[in-house]
């Protein structure tokens, strides 16, 4: 792995762990290796065969992915097709210091409060609402104020919802946030590298079911 920034390199690693699961969001053929070691190098046995993501746990702030590279190509959001006792040596994880923010306020109505919202950033391009996507994320109120704030969001635009009807196993699933994107009045969010957003936002109403008549 590379640390492209100012801030202070983590002196414990050994938190950080690099993940690769499978491009249909099943963690059954996630590696159970990955650990950073102290010299930045990492490796992961074990892959099935398959497409893979490769994601990353357990990275402090302020640092988020930046680039992944497999021998010069950038597969940060691509999936790669492991084979049957395939060996690679030329992954390359690079981490920044100034990735895009959004944080701000849940804004209930009256005689509503915070507890149980999520806030969900995601994506305007439905090519991004796939399990493990960096432009998907979730977060809830960090305090009694209803204060959320999501980090690591490459640079795009983002729908910023907030709901009680979805939690973090729903957003991996193309339909869910494709119902979400269906509220009008969705707040738009468009983020530039290292850009910090300061977005208050209020519940998501949920899209009414359609009514059968006879």
């Amino acid at each position: 792995v590379e640390w492209q920034g100012r801030s202070p390199i983590p002196a414990d690693r050994t938190q950080v762990v690099i993940r690769s699961p499978m491009a249909d969001g099943s963690m059954s053929g996630d590696a159970v290796t990955g650990n950073l070691a102290s010299n930045d190098t990492f490796m992961l046995k074990g892959l099935l065969k398959g497409e893979h993501y490769f994601r990353v746990e357990g990275l402090p702030s302020p640092w988020s992915i930046k680039r992944i590279e497999l021998n010069g190509a950038d597969i940060t959001d691509i999936a790669v097709n492991f084979r049957f006792r395939q060996v690679e040596n030329g992954l390359r994880v690079i981490f920044t210091d100034t990735s895009g923010e959004i944080f701000g306020w849940i804004r209930p109505g009256p005689g509503d409060v915070t507890a149980g919202y999520a806030v969900i950033a995601f994506s305007t391009n439905p090519t991004s609402w796939f399990p493990r996507s960096r432009q998907v994320a979730i977060t809830r109120a960090t305090d009694a104020t209803g204060g959320y704030r999501i980090r690591g969001l490459p640079p795009g635009e983002y729908y910023l919802a907030c709901t009680r009807d979805y939690d973090e196993s729903d957003v991996g699933t193309p339909k869910a946030l494709e119902m979400l994107a269906q509220n009008g009045g969705l707040p738009r969010v468009q983020l530039k590298e290292g850009e910090r957003k300061l977005v208050d936002v209020r519940p998501t109403l949920r899209r009414a079911a359609p009514v059968s008549r006879q």
